[in-house]
């Protein structure tokens, strides 16, 4: 029975997943201790005094636990890949040798193949960590907001201070760390990162099945299938609905596709 490739990845990042799941929940045990250290400031010039300084011990607790808990991240990246990268060769190198190749394109017998599959590790990491690096504002903006809540219903008469904590306590377990696109869009940070890594995967191995096709003269291609495959209704351009063209048969025009630019691209990184 073939495996699902689309399950295995995904499967393959948990242990990934889990890092950044440590990592909210360290940002968030931050935020609550600094909540419950508030204590009922009342003067509003003593109180922007202490919030600055629990800002700043908050952000370089942050920073040193992503520069520790990136170099683990990196290994785990290593390892999907690589994980990935042997599933994929049981299959491509059967049907290589099925069309009389005794030397299959491969990482050890190809040294552009290598050089494509170095670059998509690279860029992935680079993503991960540019993702993560934009949590720190996520976090910090979520500590002011708590800070600022309970101060201003204290004070004001609102709430009482631990009607206030508590409150600000259960509404900080229910958060999640976001991480910032440069669009301005927001998602959460496990979301993010399992995408950032499926998406490289799936990038590289699909511009390793363009080299291999294009170097064994192949000029159909078979495009696998899934449940569950986005639809678009009326989509403009078409291609947007997945649905319409998964599981098909296309015939390849090369002098079209520019596996040649992607050793530009790879000198670049």
């Amino acid at each position: 029975m073939p495996i699902d490739k689309t399950n295995y990845l995904y499967a393959s990042t948990d242990k990934l997943i889990s890092m950044y799941d440590d990592l909210t929940r360290y940002a968030l045990d931050d935020i609550v201790t600094r909540v419950l250290q508030n204590g009922v400031i009342t003067g509003t010039s003593e109180y922007q005094i202490w919030k600055l300084q629990e800002m700043g011990y908050h952000l370089d607790k942050i920073r040193i636990y992503i520069k520790q808990m990136t170099k683990y991240s990196d290994q785990e990246i290593d390892k999907i890949f690589k994980g990935s990268g042997i599933d994929y060769y049981k299959s491509v190198n059967k049907i290589s040798i099925d069309y009389g190749m005794d030397t299959p394109l491969a990482l050890n017998t190809s040294q552009f193949m290598d050089d494509v599959f170095s670059y998509y590790v690279r860029s992935t990491k680079g993503t991960v960590n540019n993702l993560t690096k934009t949590t720190i504002n996520s976090s910090q903006n979520l500590l002011i907001d708590k800070l600022d809540q309970v101060h201003f219903r204290v004070v004001t008469g609102t709430q009482s201070y631990q009607q206030a904590i508590s409150e600000a306590v259960t509404e900080i377990g229910m958060s999640q760390l976001k991480v910032t696109y440069p669009s301005g869009r927001q998602e959460n940070i496990d979301t993010a990162v399992r995408r950032s890594v499926m998406t490289g995967v799936n990038k590289c191995f699909a511009d390793m099945n363009l080299i291999r096709g294009n170097s064994n003269g192949f000029n159909y291609v078979l495009v696998s299938s899934h449940l569950g495959a986005r639809h678009v209704p009326f989509p403009s351009p078409e291609y947007l609905s997945h649905d319409i063209w998964q599981g098909k048969v296309y015939e390849v025009n090369w002098s079209s596709v520019p596996i040649a630019n992607i050793m530009g691209g790879i000198s670049d990184v």
